[in-house]
C-alpha cells in the first residue's frame, strides 16, 4: 500500500480528530501498543477534505473500554460548530469488507505513543459503503472516484471478492454492488469529459460529435487524450470524441490516424491504411 498518501490533517475536522485520539490515549492508560483502524466518513474526509461528519468510526485491534463521553468541539470553516465523538456502536462486520482490509489499511502517524492509527484504503472505504449505500455513501464513493483514489473496476473486483466471506442473502448486496459500480463509472466518464473540455479549450477546438453511433471513418490527428476519451481533429478544428473503451488500441496525442467505426467498435490504423469504403 502507498506510504506517501496525503491526509488532510490541517482541516478543523482533521485537527479535531487528532485531539480526540489524544484524549482517548490519555484516558485508556494503555500498557502496550494497539492498532486502531479508521473507517467511515471521517476516513473519507482525511482523503478528500470535503466530507463533514461528526461521528468517528474506529475498529480496535484489541479489547478496550471505549469511553462514551469523549467529545471534541470543532469550529468549521463556515463558522458553525460541531462535536466530534466516537461511535461506540460501530461494527465493521455489518459492512462489506474484503478479507485483507486491515492489512491494506494505510498507517497514519499523528504523534501518539500507544495508539497506532491506520486509515482504511480508499478502495476498501468505497467497498465498505456498498452494503448500506445510502445517499451519503454514494456521495463518498463519488468523491473517492472523482479524485482518482480508486476506480469503478477496482471497486467491482474488490467487492466481488469480498462477497465470498459474506454470510446471508446476497441478492440485495449484488444489486447495491451493481449500482455502486455504475455510479463510479458515471463519475469517471463525467470527470474524463470535463478534463477533455479543459484540454481542448485553449486550442480553439469545437466538439462536433461523439463517435460510435454510426458506421463511418474518422481521419485526422489526435489532439487530446484523457483517462477514458480521445479527441481527434477531423478538420477545421472540428473534433470528434472517442470513448477509449470502444477502440481496439489506445491512441496518443499527436498520432495521425484513421479510426474506422462499425457496429459501435473502432479500429485504429495509421492514416492512409484504412479501407476507404466508409465515407468520412
Amino acid at each position: 500500500m502507498p506510504t506517501n498518501q496525503v491526509f488532510h490533517l490541517d482541516t478543523p475536522l482533521g485537527k479535531g480528530l487528532v485531539a480526540l485520539f489524544k484524549q482517548l490515549e490519555d484516558r485508556l492508560s494503555l500498557n502496550e501498543p494497539i492498532n486502531v483502524y479508521l473507517a467511515g466518513g471521517m476516513a473519507v474526509h482525511l482523503y478528500t477534505a470535503d466530507r463533514v461528519t461528526t461521528d468517528v468510526d474506529a475498529e480496535f485491534g484489541g479489547r478496550v473500554f471505549l469511553p462514551n463521553d469523549l467529545i471534541v468541539d470543532v469550529a468549521l470553516e463556515d463558522g458553525s460548530r460541531e462535536s466530534l465523538y466516537f461511535d461506540t456502536n460501530y461494527n465493521s462486520t455489518f459492512a462489506l469488507m474484503h478479507e485483507d482490509y486491515l492489512d491494506d489499511a494505510i498507517s497514519l502517524d499523528v504523534g501518539l505513543n500507544k495508539i497506532k492509527l491506520h486509515v482504511l484504503s480508499p478502495l476498501d472505504l468505497a467497498v465498505s459503503k456498498i452494503a448500506r449505500l445510502a445517499d451519503n455513501d454514494k456521495e463518498d464513493i463519488s468523491r473517492l472516484v472523482r479524485l482518482k483514489l480508486t476506480t469503478a473496476d477496482a471497486i467491482e473486483q474488490r467487492a466481488t471478492a469480498a462477497l465470498v466471506g459474506y454470510v446471508g442473502g446476497l441478492s440485495m448486496l449484488r444489486l447495491n454492488l451493481r449500482d455502486a459500480v455504475n455510479l463510479a463509472r458515471e463519475v469517471e466518464v463525467s470527470a474524463s469529459v470535463a478534463e477533455m473540455k479543459d484540454a481542448l479549450h485553449g486550442g480553439g477546438f469545437v466538439i462536433t460529435e461523439n463517435s460510435g453511433e454510426q458506421d463511418r471513418l474518422y481521419v485526422g490527428q489526435i489532439v487530446a487524450v484523457t483517462s477514458m476519451h480521445a479527441a481527434q481533429d477531423i478538420g477545421r478544428h472540428q473534433v470528434v470524441v472517442h470513448d477509449l473503451r470502444s477502440l481496439d488500441t489506445k491512441p496518443a496525442v499527436g498520432d495521425r490516424l484513421d479510426i474506422k467505426f462499425k457496429g459501435g467498435h473502432g479500429t485504429v490504423l495509421a492514416m492512409g491504411l484504412s479501407n476507404k469504403g466508409l465515407g468520412r
